[in-house]
């Protein structure tokens, strides 16, 4: 359990976000990733998030490419209109595909909902246990100065 009373080992909410969303860590010395033993919940948060954090990794390494930007920004236009137009939206592909005519709105709604709501219990379980005091990482991270850095989400390592 953390102590509110101790120092958490952050000295800013910046700091605190890459740890908490850091794809993996490195070793300063060394230059090489940082093997550790993750906990329980550390593990199921990465499962967790991993199918959105894939996404967003390999979007923010590709940023650049103009192709990228135009399949991000036609896929919010898509995510925006089902979330707010899913009658409308499985009409269109009714059309298209007949068997699709079965499935209701309130489907649709509920699987965004739960994909949503599950990618936030997974970042927040994945915080959770790389705060663990007596874990391989929090040990890496506390001494000043640090042994590791975190590499965050759409960093290419050379």
């Amino acid at each position: 359990m953390i102590s509110f009373l101790t120092p958490t080992g952050f000295n800013s909410f910046s700091e605190y976000w890459h740890f908490a969303s850091a794809r993996e860590f490195r070793d300063i010395d060394q230059h090489q990733r940082v093997i550790y033993a993750k906990t329980r919940l550390e593990r199921l948060g990465d499962l967790l998030v991993y199918p959105f954090m894939k996404i967003v990794d390999h979007a923010m390494q590709n940023i650049r490419n103009p192709l990228v930007i135009i399949s991000i920004t036609l896929t919010a236009i898509v995510a925006v209109t089902i979330l707010f137009y899913p009658e409308e939206f499985m009409r269109v592909i009714a059309r298209a595909i007949p068997m699709a005519d079965q499935i209701k709105p309130w489907m649709i709604k509920a699987a965004l909902y739960t994909a949503l709501e599950t990618t936030i219990v997974g970042i927040g379980l994945r915080t959770f246990g790389r705060l663990n005091p007596s874990g391989d990482l929090w040990r890496l991270w506390a001494p000043v100065p640090r042994e590791i850095i975190p590499i965050v989400i759409g960093t290419q390592i050379v």
